[in-house]
C-alpha cells in the first residue's frame, strides 16, 4: 500500500491516505489460513517494487500526509515499514507453526 502512494506521490499525485485497521484486514484476508509458500512467495515478489518506490519518492523528498502519523518523508514510511515487518515475521512464524 505504502509502495504505491510512494510512486505516485514522487510522479506529483495528490491524494488522501486512506488508512486500515490491520487486525480488521487480517481478519479479512484471513492471513491464519494462509500457506507459508504463498505468503513467502508474496513477500520476495513485493520487495523489488517497494524498494524502487522508495528509492524514487526519497529522491524526489516527497511528503506523505498521514492522518494519524502527520507528515512523513520516505524515509519515515521505510522506518515505520521496517518495524512493521518484525510483526509480520512474528505472523508468519504463527502460519508456519498451525496456530
Amino acid at each position: 500500500m505504502h509502495g504505491e502512494r510512494k510512486a505516485a506521490g514522487a510522479r506529483g499525485a495528490q491524494f488522501k491516505f486512506v488508512g486500515v485497521n490491520q487486525d480488521e484486514l487480517a481478519e479479512v484476508r484471513s492471513y491464519q489460513d494462509i500457506p507459508i509458500e504463498g505468503a513467502l512467495r508474496s513477500l520476495s515478489s513485493a520487495l523489488m517494487p517497494y524498494t524502487e518506490a522508495f528509492r524514487e519518492a526519497e529522491n524526489s523528498n516527497i511528503v506523505l500526509h498521514h492522518p494519524a502519523r502527520g507528515d512523513q518523508f520516505a524515509i519515515d514510511v521505510l522506518r515505520s515499514n521496517v518495524h512493521d515487518a518484525h510483526h509480520h515475521a512474528l505472523d508468519l512464524e504463527r502460519i508456519r507453526a498451525g496456530e
